[in-house]
């Protein structure tokens, strides 16, 4: 997404969105896997990025109109994708935030991928365990016979061949290609102390909606609602 200064706060921010993701994730888990083996990894780097992890729902339309959520399948059920936000100094140079960026999303898929030992699957199925009416241990106990060995190792395929895959980015976009108002509102909240459309600056305002204010108003800050996941 594009970046968006903040200079009362002294920081920018970029709002990251992977537009897909396993329709199984859930995002303390990956918030906790990705902790761990990051600071691991990088003990002298930032995790602060990790705690805004999280799996959020894409928008229908990108820049439409009407805030709605992509719907697929008869059940009308939303997809799936990750997003997290990189929070920089003012003066940081662009490069280096994409450079930090990407990083960050590589590594994330590296770490979904299979390996010989602690494998994502066999993680999962530790943490569904502990969630006994998480519907998606039943869903998984029931595709394969109750067999753990199973369970984890069908976990791990189906997180392998989603991280295997290429990635493509794509800088400088609106939010709202990605995210709904929703989204948009709890991110301007959380990372530029916006409580009102009259906190945010004309270049927040055309940082998050790409048709403002040609062809776009604003909407009622104080109606904007989050959409049921099913109808």
């Amino acid at each position: 997404m594009k970046k968006i200064r903040v200079d009362r706060l002294q920081h920018c921010f970029i709002t990251v969105a992977i537009t897909w993701c396993p329709w199984l994730i859930r995002d303390d888990f990956l918030r906790k896997l990705v902790a761990i083996a990051w600071k691991n990894k990088y003990p002298e780097k930032s995790d602060a990025w990790i705690d805004t992890l999280r799996v959020y729902h894409p928008r229908g339309d990108e820049h439409g109109d009407e805030s709605r959520y992509r719907r697929k399948g008869v059940k009308n059920s939303t997809y799936d994708g990750l997003t997290f936000t990189e929070v920089f100094p003012l003066n940081e140079k662009t490069e280096n935030v994409i450079n930090s960026i990407k990083e960050k999303v590589e590594y994330i898929f590296r770490l979904l991928q299979k390996r010989d030992s602690a494998s994502c699957g066999e993680l999962f199925l530790d943490y569904l365990m502990k969630k006994p009416h998480d519907g998606l241990l039943k869903y998984y106990k029931i595709q394969c016979g109750g067999d753990h060995d199973r369970i984890h190792s069908h976990i791990n395929e189906e997180l392998h061949s989603y991280a295997s895959r290429g990635i493509e980015y794509q800088y400088d976009e609106h939010y709202d290609k990605c995210f709904v108002d929703f989204d948009i509102k709890g991110i301007l909240k959380n990372y530029a102390g916006v409580n009102d459309w009259r906190d945010a600056s004309e270049p927040m305002k055309k940082a998050v909606y790409k048709y403002y204010p040609a062809r776009k108003r604003l909407p009622n800050w104080d109606t904007i609602t989050q959409e049921p996941f099913t109808l």
